[in-house]
């Protein structure tokens, strides 16, 4: 039986270990978590499931886009507190079974980074033993053939904590896995969204933590409460009488990948899997169009919320700089968000749940922004036992020591001692969904953006929406066959 193992507790234990001051904002290099290897650290929670192995030196070959080459490379000690995690992770791997990872940055642009990747190994050249990609660009590789079945790698243990076993299980299909993810990618939790509040603003209208958190805990955090609450929280702050960037909101955010939280939120899939293989399109039903309908009134219907861009050009993560700024109460955001943008703002804020359907719905549920980082092994690779074996250590180490320094630098800032903060943050991980569409929109039909893409322009009509779409099944189907 796989146990689960709560990240509530890792972020507790950071927590009490390297607790700092309650409104300060974050000194980036102070109360470094010690993320050195003991032989018996965790020895309960996370099985030692590999052996003593010597590798003679041999390089793991890792290519990454630049921006994420960090989550498995750290050329040397900085002070950022996930760098230096990275890096003592790695050293105590690398003199442990005498390997090296090098690590090989494609700086192309981010659209196109990887079409070099598929091209050298379609070519069948062996220059890679690891590709990170973004989620949602792992498509092109896959139909490609370029990767091999990750449930075909010696050591690879998908029923280990550090795997993501959600995503992981649901990017399976015939039991061909071409594409991984887990604890070896730190995007996975930094890409995941919930709800952050202006701890003062929510004041000012009679809502503090503690009362957030209880709504939650209580069942009672839908979709229809959080639209009563937020619809009249609104102030014209430069008077002059009509809505703009000088007020204040109750929710406020551009609509870009934010929206795409609400289906996951409501438990309604895009697409699901069938007995056959077969990629099975979901969102075309009642409960989406009631969803939309119930989003487009929120956003359009009072004036505490509004869709940014309705009144300023679209900037991405906007929404962000919004709230940071104090100009509204709530705002949905990737958990990344907490220490790249929030740390410096001069409230405090706390983190909740993404609304759920109705009170019904027995969990909460979230959804992680596509570009987090997916991994795969080119066909051209010769040496399975190695990258199998090392790939699983790095992914187990990952888990002991580079996630709960992440947790607490994402988390310290203000709520060291909130332990609200810990158990919201543990129910959106536990929550936190991945579907099909969103590494294979090009194939289904894009359906992955339609509530965004509804929610910019107001637009009630799905039904004609959907029937324009064109879709490519048949095609993901003889990938996995």
């Amino acid at each position: 039986m796989r146990k689960h193992y709560s990240l509530s507790a890792l972020i507790l234990a950071s927590c009490l270990l390297f607790a700092c001051g309650e409104s300060a904002a974050p000194d980036m290099t102070a109360d470094l978590p010690d993320t050195t290897h003991t032989e018996d650290s965790d020895s309960e929670s996370v099985p030692a499931s590999l052996p003593d192995r010597d590798f003679n030196g041999k390089k793991l070959r890792v290519v990454t886009s630049d921006e994420y080459a960090y989550q498995l490379y750290a050329p040397e000690q900085t002070g950022e507190v996930t760098n230096d995690a990275v890096y003592a992770r790695n050293q105590y791997l690398e003199e442990k079974y005498n390997f090296e990872i090098e690590s090989i940055i494609n700086s192309a642009n981010k659209f196109n980074w990887y079409t070099p990747i598929i091209n050298t190994v379609l070519a069948g050249d062996d220059a890679y033993d690891l590709v990170g990609h973004f989620a949602y660009s792992a498509c092109g590789a896959i139909v490609q053939n370029v990767y091999k079945n990750w449930l075909d790698i010696p050591y690879i243990d998908v029923d280990q904590p550090c795997w993501n076993q959600n995503i992981n299980d649901c990017a399976t299909i015939n039991g061909k896995l071409y594409a991984i993810t887990g604890y070896l990618s730190t995007s996975v939790m930094q890409s995941t969204y919930a709800v952050f509040f202006n701890t003062r603003l929510a004041e000012e209208y009679g809502f503090d933590n503690e009362s957030l958190y209880d709504t939650v805990r209580s069942g009672k955090w839908t979709i229809d409460y959080f639209k009563s609450i937020t619809r009249d929280m609104y102030k014209d702050l430069d008077g002059d009488g009509k809505r703009g960037l000088a007020d204040q909101y109750g929710y406020a955010v551009m609509p870009d990948t934010a929206p795409d939280i609400w289906l996951a939120a409501f438990n309604q899939p895009l697409t699901s899997i069938g007995n056959d293989g077969r990629i099975n399109i979901e969102i075309n039903n009642d409960k989406t169009v009631s969803a939309l309908e119930k989003l487009l009134d929120m956003f359009y219907g009072g004036d505490g919320v509004i869709n940014l861009e309705t009144i300023t050009a679209y900037v991405s993560y906007y929404g962000d700089d919004f709230f940071a700024e104090g100009k509204s109460v709530f705002s949905t955001s990737c958990l990344s968000s907490a220490y790249s943008k929030f740390r410096d703002m001069g409230d405090d804020y706390g983190i909740l749940t993404v609304p759920k359907w109705d009170e019904a719905q027995e969990n909460y549920y979230t959804h992680i922004m596509d570009k987090y980082t997916i991994w795969g092994v080119p066909v051209t690779e010769t040496d399975d036992d190695f990258v199998g074996f090392v790939t699983e250590a790095i992914c187990e180490e990952s888990y002991r020591t580079v996630y709960p320094a992440f947790y607490d630098v994402a988390l310290k800032n203000k709520y060291s001692t909130d332990a609200g903060t810990a158990e919201m943050v543990d129910m959106l991980m536990e929550g936190a969904t991945f579907d099909f569409a969103f590494m294979f929109g090009d194939y289904c039909g894009k359906i992955q953006t339609m509530i965004r893409e509804h929610i910019k322009n107001n637009n009630h009509d799905f039904a004609s929406d959907f029937a324009s779409r064109s879709f490519r099944l048949d095609e993901l189907f003889e990938t996995y066959n």
